[in-house]
């Protein structure tokens, strides 16, 4: 956990499967989801600022309506 911090080590867990499941344990996949997180964290935090603060690259936009229906698609599957 001091190397990869909680978020990392619960989200990989919860990629793993159902918790009451047995799996194998893979620090590469702990590895993979902490570059993942790294990653999001990146590319929608701008921590070039003072402060850390959402990126000018993220911005809060209607969808249009062929994204929507993809979207409705995809959660329903």
């Amino acid at each position: 956990m001091e190397q990869y911090g909680a978020d990392a080590l619960r989200l990989y867990e919860m990629f793993m499967g159902p918790l009451e499941a047995v799996k194998p344990w893979s620090m590469r996949g702990v590895e993979g989801v902490y570059r993942f997180l790294s990653r999001v964290w990146r590319l929608t935090i701008d921590d070039r600022a003072e402060e850390p603060q959402v990126s000018p690259a993220v911005q809060e936009v209607e969808p249009e309506r062929n994204t929507l229906r993809m979207l409705h698609r995809t959660c329903s599957a």
